[in-house]
């Protein structure tokens, strides 16, 4: 074999120097000669059996093309999926209804997990998670939760994480009115104490500590930050397999301990900041990346229409920066809605409002109303914000179901609702 292989390079370099010789007397040494003679030595010549001729050549004075490049495939596409339920109100009134609910809900959660392709790897709590706030409210949110993870953990094999905030009717409303229109100042921040906000949390505060927090920091790949400002906590996911994400949790329910108007509420950016883990030699803000599609998702108990103009100010320039957050996700309304709006220009800001799992206004009366229902996401690597959305709705003969929520604009292939588009994918 290896005296083949030296006669074959002996044979090739004949014929090479040849060809040199031949076309360097006739003037025609051009430039396809020269590329046809590399080709030949580098395709391997006398083994890859190349014809050497004229029509090779390339007309003089021409340029060879380029020889194609192999690019590096683009990186898969992954993503995360969660189930967003907001304003579930347990213990409020209608016990009959709510267990009834409970079994829609479950029913039409198991005939959704197959659609979407892919396990939920968070539940999503944006607030409301009780009535009135008590232990005993709390209690029997726990056994529903419990319950729902069951049914997740047995149909998909996976176990889901939880990351709740609190909405206003989480917290002990005071007997007495309080302070809260004096809002804590920048003293307050730097203190690290939770002062007069501890009470008015303790229920929740405890629901947190001991049904939620032990699950979150025992899960591997997973980063935990609790702020000392009750309810407020961001989590991070680093899954090698996937990207990194990140959740941050902001209370925005601690000035509406009583009954309050639109536009009266605040967020503080020190609140937000207080929210983020800290880091060494650095800013907080330094855990979002500076480049690339955002992988982050805000998550709060009222639309930012509930803040007060200055705080909206704040809010959308110092928080809820587009480039930062993918979406925000919040409840409280009780009605669905969703928008992704860019400004001058500018990346798109995407909201959901989620609806109300169990809410029913004015119950008991004429007046009564519900709009109740679920919704489904994900977030893909690229930024891409996918929603299921559904209602629970009155069918013919009598009875109630989950349905698609047709108040959307549903993607007719995928059968999805697009919030937020993907940025466009590079090589690597």
């Amino acid at each position: 074999m290896r005296r083949l292989l030296a006669a074959g390079l002996v044979v090739t370099g004949l014929a090479v120097a040849v060809l040199v010789v031949f076309a360097a007397a006739t003037g025609s040494l051009t430039s396809g000669y020269v590329w046809v003679l590399l080709a030949f030595v580098g395709g391997g010549g006398f083994f890859s059996g190349v014809n050497l001729t004229r029509a090779h050549a390339l007309p003089p004075g021409a340029s060879p093309r380029a020889l194609p490049q192999e690019t590096a495939p683009s990186r898969p596409l992954s993503a995360y999926h969660w189930l967003h339920l907001s304003d579930i109100h347990f213990g409020t009134r209608g016990r009959a209804e709510w267990t009834q609910l409970v079994d829609d809900f479950e029913r039409d959660l198991l005939k959704r997990l197959p659609r979407i392709g892919a396990p939920i790897d968070l539940i999503l709590i944006s607030g409301d998670l009780t009535d009135r706030g008590t232990a005993e409210q709390f209690d029997g949110f726990g056994i529903f939760l419990d319950r729902l993870m069951a049914l997740l953990e047995r149909e998909t094999k996976h176990r889901p994480l939880v990351i709740p905030v609190p909405g206003n009717h989480d917290l002990t409303r005071p007997s007495t009115p309080s302070d809260a229109d004096a809002e804590p100042g920048e003293d307050f921040w730097g203190t690290q104490q939770p002062g007069r906000f501890a009470h008015l949390f303790h229920g929740y505060t405890s629901w947190l500590e001991s049904a939620v927090l032990p699950s979150l920091r025992e899960a591997p790949g997973v980063e935990v930050h609790r702020s000392f400002f009750p309810g407020d906590l961001t989590v991070i996911l680093d899954d090698p397999k996937r990207f990194r994400l990140i959740i941050v949790g902001l209370n925005s329910a601690w000035k509406h301990d009583r009954d309050v108007e639109e536009g009266a509420l605040a967020l503080p950016t020190e609140q937000f900041h207080a929210a983020l883990p800290p880091v060494p030699g650095g800013y907080n803000l330094d855990i979002f990346p500076k480049r690339g599609p955002p992988r982050a998702l805000l998550m709060h108990h009222h639309p930012p229409s509930w803040l007060s103009p200055t705080h909206q100010e704040q809010y959308l320039r110092m928080i809820h920066d587009p480039a930062r957050f993918t979406a925000c996700l919040f409840g409280h309304m009780h009605v669905p809605t969703g928008s992704s709006v860019s400004s001058g220009g500018g990346s798109l800001r995407a909201n959901f409002q989620a609806p109300s799992l169990f809410g029913i206004e004015h119950y008991g009366t004429a007046h009564q109303s519900r709009i109740l229902g679920y919704a489904l996401g994900r977030i893909r690597s690229d930024g891409e914000v996918r929603l299921w959305p559904f209602r629970h709705q009155p069918k013919q003969g009598g009875s109630s179901r989950f349905d698609k929520d047709t108040t959307w604009t549903w993607d007719d292939h995928d059968e999805h609702v697009l919030l937020r588009s993907g940025a466009p994918t590079s090589s690597t």
